[in-house]
C-alpha cells in the first residue's frame, strides 16, 4: 500500500493518505515453455565448409500478461495473470568458411562465418471473445502495427466542408485545414473512423509489424605476413517502424520541441503564398519556405499535431500519432560493428628481446551504418519493442529516445613475455 500527502488540504493542513494497492489476481504461476528443434550440423573438406540449420517451435503456455479487460466500474487495471499461450516458430542458419592459401610465399588464412535467423509469434490463447484490438486475441501476430492508409492532404476547403462530422475521429479537437492528412475509406460508409475490434476495424488495417526479423551478422577474417584484420556487420533485415518521439516530429509533437532539417518539406497551399512572404524573415524566403509546396511530405505546420499524450494505443491515438501508411519507415539496417587491422612482429625480431609476441593494432566500433531511419535514431535503439508488442500498454520504449551507440577508435598494443 502505497502512502503520501492528499493532493487537498483538509483544515488548513495536508493530510498523510494512503492508497489500496492495484489487485492481484490469485491466477499467477511460473510460466512452461515447451520446445522442439530439428537441426542439421554438416562439414565439408575437413571442416573447411561448415554449416548448420535448426528449425523450431516453441509454446509458451500460461504467459505472465495483463488479464481479460474488465469493466470501467472494476476501477483499477486488470492484474497480470498467466491469461495467455503464443507459438513462436523459427529457424536459424550459420555458414562458415576456414582454409589456407599461399600468397608471395607466405601462407594466408581466410575465416568467413554467417548467422541468419527469423521467426514469428502468434497468441494462440487469450480470452478477448470480442476481439478487441486493445488487447490480445487470438491468432494475433506479435508486433501488428494497426493504423490508416495515406490518401495525401486536403488541398481545397471545399474537401473539408463535405466531410461527415463524425469523420473527425482520427484528428482529434484541433481544427481540419487545407494541408491535413487524408485517409483511405476503407469500408465505404464516407467516413473515417476507428475500429474497436479485428472483425469490425471500420478504415484501420494492419500497415506493418514492428518485430525485428531477419537478424543477421557476418565475420570476416584474414591473417598473412604477420597483418591481421577482422570485421564483424549485424543488421536486421526486416522491421517497420512508425516514429512517435519529438525527435522526429519536432514541432508538429510539441510547439517547443523546435524543428529538424527532413520536416521543411511541409505543406504550403497556393493561397498562403502572399501571406507568408509578408510574415517571414528573409532568410525564410530565401530558402523558399513562403512558396507553395502543395506536393510535401509533411503536413502544414501545426503544433500538437503529432500530439500523443492521450496514448499511444490505438484507440486513443489521434492526429499523426495515429499510425498511417506515409510515415510509416522502414527499420531494417546493417551497422559495422567493429574493424580491427593489426601487425605482429616477426618472431626473428621478438627473441632479441626476449618477447613472446608484440602486436600493434588500431580497432573501431559502431563505425557507420546503413538505414531510413539514422538520421532521425540510432536503428539499434528502436529494436527494444519488447512492451510495444503488448496492444495493452503506451510504452516509451524503442521509442528512439536512447543514448546512442558511441563511435570509437581505439589504438593499442598486445605484449606478451
Amino acid at each position: 500500500m502505497s502512502n503520501g500527502p492528499a493532493p487537498y488540504l483538509i483544515d488548513g493542513s495536508i493530510p498523510q493518505m494512503i492508497a489500496s494497492p492495484n489487485p492481484v489476481s490469485a491466477n499467477y504461476t511460473w510460466e512452461r515453455v515447451l520446445s522442439q528443434n530439428f537441426g542439421v550440423d554438416l562439414g565439408l573438406f575437413r571442416q573447411q565448409i561448415s554449416a548448420s540449420f535448426d528449425i523450431y517451435r516453441r509454446d509458451t503456455k500460461d504467459m505472465l500478461t495483463q488479464g481479460k479487460e474488465l469493466p470501467g466500474a472494476f476501477g483499477a487495471p486488470e492484474p497480470s495473470e498467466n491469461a495467455a499461450d503464443l507459438q513462436t516458430k523459427g529457424w536459424e542458419l550459420s555458414l562458415g568458411y576456414d582454409n589456407e592459401f599461399s600468397a608471395a610465399g607466405k601462407p594466408l588464412r581466410l575465416t568467413a562465418r554467417v548467422i541468419l535467423s527469423d521467426s514469428r509469434t502468434h497468441i494462440t490463447r487469450f480470452d478477448n471473445p470480442n476481439r478487441s484490438l486493445t488487447q490480445y486475441y487470438e491468432g494475433k501476430e506479435l508486433g501488428e502495427i494497426w493504423g490508416l492508409r495515406s490518401d495525401g492532404f486536403f488541398q481545397t476547403q471545399e474537401e473539408i466542408d463535405a466531410l461527415d462530422e463524425s469523420a473527425v475521429i482520427p484528428w482529434g479537437a484541433l481544427n481540419i485545414v487545407p494541408g491535413w492528412p487524408k485517409y483511405q475509406d476503407l469500408d465505404g460508409n464516407n467516413i473515417i473512423e476507428k475500429g474497436a475490434t479485428v472483425d469490425d476495424p471500420k478504415d484501420l488495417t494492419v500497415i506493418g509489424n514492428i518485430t525485428p526479423r531477419l537478424r543477421f551478422g557476418i565475420n570476416l577474417a584474414a591473417e598473412w605476413n604477420g597483418f591481421d584484420f577482422s570485421v564483424f556487420f549485424q543488421g536486421i533485415g526486416k522491421m517497420d517502424y512508425y516514429p512517435l518521439h519529438y525527435l522526429y516530429w519536432g514541432y508538429y509533437q510539441q510547439p517547443y520541441a523546435g524543428g529538424y532539417h527532413h520536416l521543411m518539406d511541409f505543406y504550403r497551399g497556393s493561397d498562403d503564398s502572399d501571406v507568408l512572404r509578408a510574415q517571414h524573415s528573409q532568410a525564410y524566403l530565401d530558402a523558399g519556405l513562403a512558396d507553395a509546396n502543395t506536393d510535401a511530405k509533411y503536413p502544414v505546420l501545426q503544433a500538437w499535431l503529432a500530439d500523443r499524450n492521450l496514448g499511444e494505443r490505438v484507440d486513443q491515438a489521434q492526429g499523426l500519432a495515429l499510425p498511417q501508411t506515409r510515415y510509416l519507415l522502414d527499420g531494417s539496417y546493417l551497422r559495422l560493428k567493429n574493424l580491427t587491422l593489426g601487425y605482429s612482429l616477426p618472431a626473428s625480431i621478438l627473441e632479441r628481446i626476449r618477447v613472446n609476441r608484440l602486436r600493434i593494432y588500431v580497432s573501431g566500433e559502431n563505425l557507420t551504418e546503413w538505414s531510413q531511419v539514422k538520421d532521425y535514431f540510432d536503428p539499434e535503439a528502436i529494436t527494444d519493442n519488447i512492451d510495444k508488442v503488448d496492444p495493452s500498454k503506451s510504452t516509451n520504449s524503442g521509442s528512439g529516445y536512447a543514448y546512442p551507440f558511441q563511435r570509437r577508435v581505439s589504438f593499442g598494443v598486445e605484449l606478451q613475455f
